[in-house]
């Protein structure tokens, strides 16, 4: 509930700003299916940011920074971050930042790269950065940083931009 609260209260701030989390889907099945099949995408994707606790702190047009905690649930028997964790959280802020210039996006590849254990930090901040933008295609290069600004991971993601507006 206090990620929510914090979305919420960003999204009052910032009365400019809407946000639809929905999941995609393709044409090989029904429409009915893929109905159904979207909406449960879109409630895994928002129940995998709550989970991360994700929390945007700045959003412009082809620009995010977020941030999320770190706490015993994301952290590997080495005691850093997990990989996975942090892979997620570059690929949702990288998506976010790729819709900010109005159209829903679907990842189509995404790279990273590991350069430092993410330990000893209360905080990942993740930054993204739309380094191109076609009719067709983004790519978004996204950095990891710890509390002290620390480079963690880089990492590249392209999008597939769909032919439907963010509303």
């Amino acid at each position: 509930v206090p990620l929510v609260q914090a979305h919420a209260s960003f999204l009052r701030d910032h009365p400019e700003i809407s946000v639809i989390i929905e999941g995609h889907t393709d044409e090989r099945g029904t429409p009915e299916y893929n109905v159904a099949l979207g909406e449960r995408r879109a409630k895994s994707v928002g129940l995998h940011m709550q989970n991360l606790g994700v929390e945007f702190l700045d959003i412009e047009e082809g620009y995010i920074s977020a941030r999320i905690p770190v706490r015993k649930g994301i952290i590997n028997p080495y005691g850093s971050v997990h990989g996975g964790a942090l892979y997620s959280v570059a690929d949702i802020v990288a998506g976010f930042c790729a819709c900010t210039y109005g159209r829903y996006v679907s990842t189509s590849t995404g790279n990273m790269v590991y350069i430092a254990p993410a330990m000893d930090t209360e905080y990942i901040y993740c930054e993204a950065r739309v380094l191109h933008k076609g009719n067709k295609v983004a790519s978004v290069a996204v950095e990891l940083r710890s509390d002290d600004a620390k480079l963690l991971d880089t990492a590249t993601f392209t999008f597939c931009l769909l032919n439907r507006e963010v509303v």
